[in-house]
Order: structure tokens, then C-alpha cells, then sequence
């Protein structure tokens, strides 16, 4: 009985204490002590993260006012008035769902810089990983990404919204991501991908268009370059599909180029073509190439066969090849 009543003294005493922490971290001061906390514990002497303006419902609706990011030269990133809402009787259901990750400015500076101290790696486990928990991010939202010339070459800002689903057990997963400059040329990149792990199916799209003057001419060290695309598509599953590739920059670069997958009597035969012309592109890699020709059959076999006396366990062999051409009218000498 006396045991019982020590429990039961236990047991209240922590919901209590629980009770009081929660209710703590809606307080301002709470909150502040919060932020500071994290602060602390998240920087090194290489890095440091700053967390401030805590507010909203602390765990599951949060606002933060301001993130930093800073090395030993300063600041290379920040993030000003964040907000993230998320479920948190979701945990239960193998999926953690998230309404909502969105920032109303989000300015990187410059790369970051490598770290000084080095810290002991850890010990090798296995390559294979796999996420405990589902995610489901149903709204991802950036009013303003501020892209540095140190950064990209020139500056711009970006407008992005988003969704994503990644998850476990092999099911269906997806991303979905549009992103538009809004503070000069005209610009966009949109992302669709959707991939079943189970079926063995995927269907993707990514497109990216710039108009002169862009961040991707810039990176290219031809700002004049109008315009620069780029069209990327995947789809089939594990037997038959296409891969497509499309590349323009103006009169410095073109590229096509195909990838097709079809089953046929146990085997899977691969044919890829790609053509590629980078006449005005200074210092190309593509340039410094050389013209070449090349043409030759690719074709994968599978071949079952067992493997360390276990039954069932299959090896793969493959026969790799590529067709293709590459025609550089400015080739290096």
C-alpha cells in the first residue's frame, strides 16, 4: 500500500513538473530561454546559430523572428520570420504531417566556410538507411530567397512554394517544387517528381527557363546568353521507360539527349543518345573535349545465380555501352 502511494506521489509529482515546463514555454520568458538554450548548444567555435524572437505554441505551432547562420568571417545566412505548424498526434500514424514550413525572407550571403576543427569520424555502419518516420509536408512557402552575387554570380530573389511526401515501407513518395524570380529577368524552375518504390514506377519533370541576364548565364560567364532552359523528364518503371534531356543556352551550348529502357527475354536493353554543341561557352569542359564519335550497343543482363552456398540470392551482370555524338565548333586546341 505504502508503495503504492510512493508511485502514485512519483508519478503526479513528474506530470506536474511536466505540466509546469509546458506551460513555461508559452510564456515570452519561456520562450526566450528557449531560444537561447538552442542557440548555445547548436553553436561551435567554427559555427554559431543564433535563435531569437520566439512565438506561437510551443511545440507544434511555432513562429521563430530570426536565424543566423555564422562562421568564423560572419554571417552567411538568415532567416527572418519563420513559422512552422505540424501535427503531433501524426507521430502515431507512422507519418509526421507538417502543414506548414514558411519564411517570409531567406537571404544566403556567400558559401559557407570549411571547418577548422576537425572532428573524429565515426565508426563505418551500414550504408543502407531508412527513415523511422514518414514525412508529409503539405506546404512549403519562401516569400523571399535572396541569392548573393558572391553566391550565384549576380543577385536575385526567388519566390518558392512547395509539397512533399517521402515515405517509408517503400510506398509512393513525391516532390513538388515551383520557384520564380522576382526581382529582375524572368526566371522559373519547377520540379515534379513522383516515385513508387513498390511498383517500380517513376514520372518525373524538371524544367528551368531564364531569360538574359540570369543566374544561370552568370554562372556560365555569359550574362548575355537569352535564354537558358533546361527540360529534364523520366518515365516508365523497371522494365520499359524513357529518360528525355533537353539543354539550351543561347548560342553557347545545345545538348539532347535520350535514354530508353525495354525488357525483353529476360534481359533489359538500354539505348542512350546524347548530341552536344558548346561553341560559345568560355573555358568550356565541354570544349576542352575534343570532337568525338561514339557508337556502341548497350544492353544489361540479369543472370541468377547463388551466391556464398544461399539459395535465392541473385548477382547481376552488365554490359555497358553508350551512343552518342559530341560536335565542338570552338574546340580547344
Amino acid at each position: 500500500m505504502r508503495i503504492r502511494k510512493i508511485l502514485a506521489w512519483g508519478a503526479g509529482g513528474t506530470l506536474a513538473a511536466v505540466a509546469v515546463v509546458f506551460g513555461g514555454l508559452q510564456t515570452t520568458t519561456g520562450q526566450r530561454w528557449l531560444a537561447e538554450t538552442v542557440s548555445s548548444l547548436a553553436s561551435t567555435p567554427d559555427s554559431k546559430i543564433e535563435v531569437s524572437d520566439l512565438g506561437g505554441f510551443f511545440p507544434t505551432d511555432l513562429t521563430v523572428g530570426h536565424v543566423a547562420l555564422s562562421d568564423r568571417s560572419g554571417a552567411w545566412l538568415r532567416v527572418e520570420d519563420a513559422h512552422v505548424r505540424w501535427s503531433f498526434a501524426s507521430l502515431f500514424s507512422g507519418t509526421l504531417r507538417i502543414d506548414t514550413v514558411s519564411a517570409r525572407e531567406i537571404d544566403v550571403l556567400r558559401a559557407p566556410e570549411p571547418a577548422k576543427t576537425t572532428t573524429p569520424a565515426p565508426a563505418e555502419k551500414s550504408s543502407s538507411f531508412e527513415l523511422p518516420i514518414g514525412i508529409d509536408l503539405r506546404a512549403l512557402s519562401v516569400d523571399r530567397l535572396h541569392l548573393a552575387a558572391p553566391l550565384g554570380g549576380v543577385d536575385s530573389v526567388w519566390h518558392i512554394d512547395g509539397e512533399g511526401l517521402v515515405a517509408r515501407d517503400g510506398r509512393a513518395s513525391k516532390l513538388r517544387l515551383a520557384s520564380t524570380r522576382t526581382d529582375g529577368p524572368d526566371g522559373k524552375l519547377t520540379v515534379d517528381i513522383n516515385f513508387d518504390p513498390t511498383q517500380r514506377t517513376v514520372a518525373s519533370d524538371i524544367a528551368f527557363d531564364e531569360r538574359r541576364g540570369g543566374l544561370a548565364a552568370a554562372l556560365l560567364g555569359r550574362p548575355d546568353l537569352d535564354p537558358v532552359s533546361m527540360h529534364l523528364s523520366a518515365n516508365g518503371n523497371a522494365t520499359d521507360g524513357a529518360l528525355k534531356l533537353t539543354v539550351t543556352a543561347g548560342d553557347a551550348l545545345t545538348s539532347n539527349g535520350t535514354a530508353n529502357w525495354h525488357g525483353n527475354a529476360g534481359a533489359t536493353e538500354v539505348s542512350v543518345n546524347l548530341t552536344a554543341a558548346a561553341p560559345g561557352l568560355p573555358d568550356s569542359p565541354l570544349a576542352r573535349a575534343g570532337p568525338a564519335e561514339r557508337h556502341r550497343p548497350v544492353r544489361f543482363r540479369r543472370r541468377k545465380t547463388l551466391g556464398h552456398g544461399h539459395p535465392g540470392v541473385g548477382r547481376f551482370r552488365h554490359l555497358v555501352g553508350f551512343a552518342g555524338r559530341r560536335d565542338l565548333a570552338r574546340a580547344a586546341p
